[in-house]
């Protein structure tokens, strides 16, 4: 049966609930679609709210047909534990709490038939002035743009990483695509981390290392083509919170080189 779950900020306004909320948010007419993959697909939808507005959201469904389906479930551990939308879903609210993303969850849909998860939904807050990083890398307009501005973008890039490394946030889809740069009054760049449902939160113990290293290497190989050498170094000078290349830094550069194979 599917359920609905909006979440406290969205609550007053979303008048979405239960199996109805959840028919009405998974057949609202994409205004405009993002991508579309064989079992998912992401848009942007118009949400109806309750004084005859509409609030912009991004609205990303999964489903699982068929019999191969459920035991798959049984294998990605779905059938008692959470799935990917709703591990998103609840990474996104822990990452508001702490101030390190601006997007806002909206709502989580699930629907299940004995357990076996048949489709999900989640729906995030649209927001202006944002876009993704790995466009705003490829823009010829930002290739041309003064240096300054891409020497702030990756010092701000490289301090909001290691905040969310001293956080304990690791992620396994630490790409460009996945992470929103909005963009401030006075040249100031934030961030928000999208399509978390592989991240995890904990201490920062021995050998959780590699795994933030894991998350600099994802991050370098995919920016590499379309970021000059010294703005990937201003990144890790600025992750590293130092101002030289010093011992640490080649440390580093040598941790991500062998994590990934990279010369």
């Amino acid at each position: 049966m599917p359920i609905l779950h909006v979440s406290d900020t969205f609550r007053p306004t979303v008048n979405c609930h239960g199996r109805e909320g959840f028919e009405t948010l998974w057949n609202l007419e994409a205004e405009k679609a993002i991508s579309s993959q064989r079992t998912s697909d992401v848009a942007t939808i118009r949400v109806p709210l309750g004084d005859g507005t509409h609030l912009e959201a991004y609205r990303k469904r999964y489903w699982y047909p068929g019999w191969k389906s459920p035991m798959k479930g049984l294998l990605r551990n779905t059938f008692f534990g959470s799935s990917r939308a709703a591990k998103e879903f609840c990474n996104l609210e822990v990452l508001n709490r702490l101030g390190c993303s601006l997007v806002r969850p909206i709502a989580l849909g699930e629907d299940r038939t004995v357990r076996f998860l048949r489709r999900a939904l989640i729906l995030t807050e649209s927001m202006r002035n944002t876009i993704a990083l790995d466009r705003f890398l490829a823009d010829p307009r930002e290739t041309r743009c003064p240096v300054q501005r891409r020497r702030r973008l990756a010092a701000a890039l490289g301090n909001w990483v290691r905040t969310l490394h001293d956080r304990g946030f690791c992620d396994r889809d630490f790409f460009a695509r996945n992470i929103l740069v909005h963009f401030a009054e006075g040249e100031r760049f934030a961030f928000s981390k999208i399509d978390s449902g592989a991240a995890s939160f904990g201490k920062a113990q021995p050998g959780s290392g590699r795994l933030f290293y894991r998350d600099l290497a994802d991050l370098d190989r995919d920016v590499r083509r379309t970021v000059s050498r010294s703005d990937r170094l201003r990144f890790l000078l600025a992750y590293l919170a130092t101002s030289g290349v010093d011992g640490e830094v080649r440390r580093l550069i040598r941790e991500l080189a062998a994590f990934r194979g990279v010369e």
